[in-house]
């Protein structure tokens, strides 16, 4: 099967198609199954896109032969993307610019849809067309088939706005419309692993209506095969790229929140504790210059205190302190302070 590449589509998406997007890497002995989790879904029609980062394993030929086997022009098509390896981030931005549905389904390859979730999403938003995205539970599931836990919880909105910096559910558990995904505009590519915030954010910033639904939908397999994981130096950035993200579209609404901002600074101040520790003085300080302009009350007292530390200190010890910041931030008496003037009272 040749590879498929084509975006004709108005704004709003093919009419009833869900387009399923699927990035993977070196996933040959793990994708089929989560392929047959959209395969079998009760709903369709259904555009199933897997973007192939760049694998050097036989991760094509398995595409491949899947989608002979199982393709079905008016109700099951599936299409073969490729691109050298960009990470996870950049596949699904792929996805996203050559999916025709009107509603888009996120799915990692190591992961799995529950039989009736589209189904069920879709006329939630068939139903009610003021609802923009629905999503429900992730169940985590272990090698052996055993339920660990489920996660995923509602927004819970006040006018403090502490909700835009929470995590709330797992990529695969959201159905969303995709002039809404066009609307906030492409996740940032340098961002491998950290979608589950900064979309999320992105979307109720811009008051975007969602439904949650209390059951799950869909399955995160704990597994020992290959993950995305990040270097340290990584991990930092991306800290860092989250909390500009958000801080970026909130002040965009000019909304302003002592709580918000002070976890903001706390994610500043991790990536400052990594970069310390990886001896990226540059980085250090521009996270904690930046934790600093964030923070509010004693926690910016402490940060302060770090970023004149990280002058003289050696970088072992600067981890510790550093990692101190970050830890008090977390203490309910500092995300509890006064807001300052000319902001929303809590």
């Amino acid at each position: 099967m040749a590879e498929q590449s084509h975006s004709h589509r108005n704004d709003e998406g093919r009419p009833g198609w869900v387009s399923v997007i699927v990035p993977t890497y070196n996933r040959a002995r793990m994708i089929v199954d989560a392929l047959d989790s959209v395969r079998v879904q009760t709903y369709r029609p259904i555009e199933l896109l897997i973007v192939d980062d760049g694998s050097t394993d036989d991760t094509p030929d398995v595409i491949r032969r899947y989608a002979e086997a199982h393709t079905h022009p008016d109700s099951l098509i599936i299409r073969y993307l490729h691109q050298d390896n960009q990470g996870t981030t950049a596949a699904r931005n792929h996805g996203l610019h050559e999916a025709c549905g009107e509603f888009i389904q996120h799915l990692d390859s190591d992961d799995r849809l529950l039989p009736d979730k589209l189904k069920k999403q879709v006329r939630i938003l068939k139903d009610d067309p003021s609802i923009d995205y629905v999503y429900g539970r992730a169940q985590y599931m272990d090698e052996s088939g055993h339920i660990m836990k489920e996660v995923g919880r509602p927004i819970e909105r006040d006018e403090t706005w502490t909700h835009v910096a929470v995590y709330h559910w797992q990529t695969c558990a959201p159905l969303y419309r995709r002039r809404i995904l066009d609307a906030i505009g492409s996740a940032d590519e340098r961002v491998r692993c950290a979608e589950d915030l900064i979309n999320p954010a992105r979307l109720k910033v811009r008051g975007f209506r969602e439904h949650f639904m209390p059951e799950p939908v869909c399955v995160w397999q704990v597994h020992s095969g290959p993950r995305n994981v990040e270097s340290s130096l990584s991990s930092a950035m991306t800290s860092e790229i989250v909390a500009d993200d958000i801080l970026t579209n909130l002040r965009a609404q000019n909304i302003r929140c002592v709580k918000t901002e002070n976890t903001l600074a706390r994610y500043y101040a991790r990536a400052g504790l990594i970069m310390a520790r990886e001896n990226d003085k540059t980085g250090a300080r521009r996270c904690l210059r930046k934790a600093t302009d964030t923070a509010h009350g004693t926690f910016k007292g402490l940060v302060w205190i770090g970023r004149m530390a990280e002058r003289v200190l050696p970088a072992a010890f600067l981890c510790r302190i550093t990692h101190a910041i970050w830890w008090r931030a977390r203490q309910r008496a500092i995300l509890n302070q006064a807001m300052r003037p000319g902001y929303r009272k809590e």
